[in-house]
């Protein structure tokens, strides 16, 4: 039986994640946070796989921590939030990526505060070149 319409979908997205998450791991990894900073984010979401993947938390902490502040759509978000939660080790492991994006379900704005604590004891202040 050929696959159905949303079958095909769904193998052909991954097929394009996959080829995107390739593509970005040969990305240096400066060059994919400047992309977070300019919100040039991609369609698939394999950016914020990658990060989670590359990046450390000194390197990439505060302009994640940008995003899940900022009006990004809540997927974009919600990647993030993995990406920021995965590369923090155990430091945010109480954390997940809903209870840091959905604010109807979750404390967010309290629990954001409580990543930005973290953030300050753990990696410092941001650097001047970082948005405030």
């Amino acid at each position: 039986m050929p696959p159905s319409g949303y079958q095909k979908f769904q193998e052909e997205y991954e097929a394009e994640s996959d080829r995107a998450f390739a593509a970005l791991s040969a990305v240096p990894i400066q060059t994919l946070l400047d992309r977070v900073r300019e919100a040039d984010f991609g369609k698939s979401y394999s950016l914020w796989h990658v990060i989670g993947a590359k990046a450390t938390l000194p390197q990439a902490g505060w302009i994640l921590f940008d995003v899940l502040n900022s009006p990004a759509d809540y997927l974009n978000r919600y990647h993030c939030a993995a990406a920021l939660i995965k590369i923090s080790g155990p430091l945010l492991a109480e954390f997940t990526p809903v209870t840091l994006t959905v604010e109807k379900l979750h404390p967010m704005r309290e629990n954001l505060a409580k990543v930005q604590a973290k953030l300050l004891a753990t990696i410092g202040p941001r650097a001047e070149s970082r948005k405030e």
